[in-house]
C-alpha cells in the first residue's frame, strides 16, 4: 500500500481538484484506490464529484456508525473516506475509541494507492498527514502568495522531522516550459535555507475546461478527457507510478497509517528548529530534523516529561526561552517579508533582473508571463 499525501501552502490552488482527478487516473489504470478526505471543516472532495454524504469519519468516531456505512464505495472505481472535522478528533481519542477505530480501518485492506487531500496551510492535521505519508505532492500556483506559504509549510515540515523527497506540482501555468521554470526558481530559493530534495512532477495548464468541470461538479479528467488539463494529469501520474515511496515507519495497512498519523496528532508541534545549548555536549545535541524513529517512545518520554516540570523555575531561563523564540520567529518573517518582495510582478519585466533572456520577436504576441525570481543572493550581501 502507498500513500499519497496532497497538500499546499494555502487554500485556492486546486489542490483537492489535482487529488480527485490523481485518483480517477489512478483507478482507470487498474489500481484499487482509496481518496481520503482529510481537509477539516471544509471538505469539498464530495462537491467536486457530486456527491451528497450525510455521514462522514466524524460519525465512526463518534460510534454513531460504522466505518463500511460511511464510505462511498466503487465510485468510478474509487473508494471515497469523508473525512469532515471526524480528522481533528485524533489527537483526542483515548486508546479504547482509538482501537475501535483502528479496528474498522483494518477492514480496508488491499488498495494500492491511498490518496490524502490535506487541508491547506500549516496545522497540526496537516503535518501529520504529511510525515506519515510515503509521497508527498506540494500543489502550488505561479502567485508569490502560493510560493512564500509553500516555503513556510517546508520549513515547518523540516523542524519537524520531514527528509524525504517533496514533489511539486505547479497548478494553472501558461505554458509547460512556465512551470518548469517557476520550479526552477523556487528549488533555488529553497535550498538556500531548507535541505529538502524537490522533485518536478509537473504542471497543469490553466484551462476554462477545469472551471467548467468544477461547476458541473464531476473531475475534468471525466468529463473533458481529452482537454490538456487532463493530459498533463494522466502524465503526472506516470511519473507517481515510477516514484520512489519513502515512509517513516512501516506502513502496510490502512489501520497502520491512521496509527502513525494519530501518533503525529498527539506530539506537540514544532514551528521553529530547536537550538542545543551552547555549553552542552557535542553528544547529548539533539540532531537537526531528527529522524522520527521510536515514536511512541518518544511520546511516552515527551509526556512523562511534561509531567515532571519542577515548581521552582528560575526566571532567567524562562526569559531566555521567550528570547529564542522571538529571534526564530524575526528570523522567518525577515526571510518571507524578503520572499514577497522578490516575487513582485511588474508590468513591464527587466530580462536583466529575472536572469532571462528575451527570445526572438515572433509574428503571434507572447503570452507567456514573467518568471518569479526568488534571488536570495542580493538580500544575504546586504546583510554582510
Amino acid at each position: 500500500m502507498k500513500i499519497i499525501t496532497i497538500t499546499s501552502g494555502k487554500g485556492g490552488v486546486g489542490k483537492t481538484n489535482i487529488a480527485v482527478n490523481l485518483a480517477v487516473s489512478l483507478a482507470h489504470q487498474g489500481y484499487k484506490t482509496c481518496l481520503f478526505d482529510a481537509d477539516i471543516g471544509l471538505a469539498n472532495v464530495n462537491i467536486l464529484m457530486g456527491l451528497a454524504t450525510a455521514h462522514t469519519l466524524e460519525d465512526v468516531i463518534s460510534g454513531k456508525k460504522k466505518l463500511n456505512e460511511v464510505i462511498i464505495k466503487n465510485w468510478n472505481k474509487i473508494d471515497i473516506i469523508p473525512g469532515s472535522s471526524g480528522v481533528e478528533q485524533f489527537e483526542t481519542l483515548g486508546k479504547k475509541a482509538l482501537d475501535n477505530l483502528l479496528n474498522q480501518f483494518s477492514g480496508l485492506e488491499g488498495y494500492d494507492y491511498i490518496i490524502v487531500d490535506t487541508g491547506a496551510g500549516i496545522s497540526k492535521p496537516v503535518i501529520s498527514f504529511c510525515l506519515a505519508s510515503s509521497l508527498l505532492v506540494l500543489a502550488m500556483i505561479p502567485e508569490p502568495t502560493s510560493l512564500t506559504d509553500a516555503y513556510s509549510l517546508l520549513k515547518v515540515l523540516t523542524f519537524n522531522g520531514y527528509k524525504n523527497r517533496v514533489n511539486i506540482v505547479v497548478n494553472r501555468c501558461k505554458t509547460p516550459k512556465f512551470g518548469e521554470k517557476v520550479f526552477e526558481k523556487f528549488k533555488i530559493t529553497v535550498s538556500k535555507y531548507i535541505k529538502l530534495d524537490l522533485n518536478y512532477l509537473g504542471m497543469i495548464p490553466e484551462d476554462e475546461k477545469v472551471s467548467d468541470s468544477v461547476s458541473n461538479q464531476s473531475p475534468f479528467l471525466i468529463k473533458y478527457p481529452e482537454t490538456q488539463a487532463s493530459g498533463a494529469v494522466r502524465e503526472i501520474t506516470k511519473k507517481i507510478l515510477k516514484a520512489k515511496h519513502e515512509s517513516p515507519v512501516e506502513i502496510k495497512t490502512f489501520d497502520s497509517f491512521i496509527k502513525t498519523c494519530s501518533d503525529f496528532f498527539k506530539s506537540s508541534l514544532k514551528l521553529a528548529r530547536q537550538q542545543p545549548a551552547a555549553d552542552s555536549p557535542e553528544e547529548n545535541r539533539p540532531e537537526e530534523n531528527k529522524p522520527l524513529e521510536n515514536k511512541d517512545e518518544e511520546l511516552k518520554a515527551a509526556n512523562k516529561a511534561e509531567k515532571e516540570i519542577p515548581e521552582n523555575i528560575n526566571p532567567k531561563d524562562i526569559l531566555e526561552f521567550l528570547k529564542k523564540i522571538v529571534e526564530n520567529t524575526d528570523k522567518i518573517s525577515k526571510e518571507l517579508e524578503f520572499i514577497k518582495e522578490s516575487l513582485k510582478i511588474n508590468k513591464t519585466p527587466s530580462y536583466d533582473n529575472y536572469q532571462i533572456k528575451p527570445e526572438p520577436q515572433e509574428k503571434e504576441e507572447n503570452l507567456e508571463p514573467p518568471v518569479l525570481t526568488l534571488d536570495f543572493e542580493k538580500y544575504v550581501n546586504k546583510k554582510k
